[in-house]
């Protein structure tokens, strides 16, 4: 170690989804800022219970923000009219990235950085010290960023040019972290990746089996959304109401909107729509323990967060059914896919008719907190080989 103190930098990205390190209340935040939070303190509590000592150390960027706007500005004038934009000007960034200086990194025993863009940017900073084997760099992969360029812009030049700079800029990683292990295996070049799935178990006192059984109503259900929400999911729901009220056969009384911007609640006929905007985690939970069913919404090629929502789903005990983009990776037990509100409503009739939702929702529940179980251990492997890894540069 660097004199008596680790030092761990953490890029300026990464900070910005951390915020209060001090704090793990898990306000009004993003899936992101909650799984980095999570893994960042996980990370820290192991280090004081080994009573090794650390400094923080945010890294700030300089550059001539001149050249890097000219950057934006080039890709944006050839490609506005394209879905290429992202990608194009992501793999202009990696050839000004010699030009971002971080004046601190020398110091740096580890550094975590935040998605592709933070690699992109400081990867020539980081790999001109690297000779001596610090820092030990560990990325942090919300998402596939070549997918979602990819079903953004196809795969055209500028997204293949950006795999391929990826691929070799992956070379100044040590450790990955990733969600899914259907994203671990994309990056399966890196020598440490570790799996750690996004189902936080942050208030066990508070939701027990007990609690949520106790809270579990037959005619609720949840339909769970993201950021880019907008007034289709009122059709949506609307079509579900009235092909359920063609014969009757399913008893839905209330039905909760989760992650959709804050509208007023409406009834159709018996049935009571309740719309709720961000969240504290806690109350989101609490939402969601209500339910027995959760519908992932909307069925798109590409859709951000879906692991986020898939997993909290079945951790407070939910049957989820969903597209077979939102449900791709690691399975749950009781989840299915719909094509449309008529398949959707007839999965849910035989659901009703054939099951005991509550037993279901429970039984993917306990297969949540396997992975919570799972998180632990991986989070123990993940210390061992940071320690390790610094020791040895040592």
């Amino acid at each position: 170690m660097t004199g008596d103190k680790l030092n761990i930098c953490i890029s300026e990205e990464y900070a910005k989804t951390l915020g209060d390190l001090k704090s793990l209340s898990y306000q009004i935040e993003s899936g992101v800022s909650i799984r980095n939070k999570f893994i960042f303190n996980s990370i820290l509590s192991r280090l004081n219970k080994k009573d090794i000592t650390y400094k923080l150390i945010t890294l700030n960027r300089k550059i001539n923000s001149y050249k890097l706007l000219t950057i934006y500005l080039i890709s944006f004038l050839i490609f506005k009219n394209s879905n290429s934009f992202q990608a194009c000007s992501l793999s202009s960034l990696a050839k000004l990235s010699r030009a971002f200086e971080l004046p601190e990194i020398s110091n740096c025993d580890i550094i975590f950085i935040h998605h592709g863009y933070s690699l992109l940017k400081y990867f020539h900073a980081i790999n001109s010290i690297k000779v001596r084997g610090r820092p030990i760099v560990v990325l942090e992969m919300p998402d596939n960023i070549i997918e979602t360029s990819g079903y953004l812009a196809h795969r055209m030049y500028c997204v293949n040019n950006l795999e391929n700079i990826l691929r070799s800029y992956a070379k100044a990683v040590d450790i990955i972290t990733s969600p899914t292990l259907r994203d671990s295996i994309y990056y399966s070049n890196v020598p440490n990746v570790f799996t750690i799935y996004n189902v936080y178990d942050v208030f066990p006192e508070h939701f027990t089996d007990e609690y949520i059984l106790g809270r579990k109503n037959h005619g609720s259900m949840c339909i769970s959304t993201g950021s880019w929400c907008n007034e289709s999911i009122t059709k949506f729901i609307n079509n579900i109401i009235k092909i359920t009220n063609v014969d009757n056969k399913i008893n839905i009384a209330d039905i909760y909107i989760l992650g959709c911007s804050k509208m007023p609640q409406y009834n159709i006929g018996d049935v009571n729509v309740y719309f709720h905007g961000k969240l504290p985690l806690k109350d989101y939970l609490d939402v969601l323990s209500r339910c027995v069913v959760t519908i992932l919404y909307p069925r798109l090629p590409w859709s951000g967060g879906h692991s986020v929502r898939l997993n909290d789903a079945a951790l407070m005990g939910n049957v989820i059914l969903g597209s077979d983009h939102d449900l791709r990776g690691e399975p749950y037990k009781y989840q299915y896919t719909y094509v449309d509100e008529r398949d959707l409503v007839a999965k849910l009739q035989w659901l009703m008719d054939s099951t005991n939702l509550i037993s279901l929702g429970m039984e993917n529940r306990r297969i949540a907190l396997e992975r919570v179980k799972n998180n632990e251990e991986t989070l123990n492997r993940l210390v061992d080989t940071l320690l390790s890894s610094v020791n040895n540069t040592d």
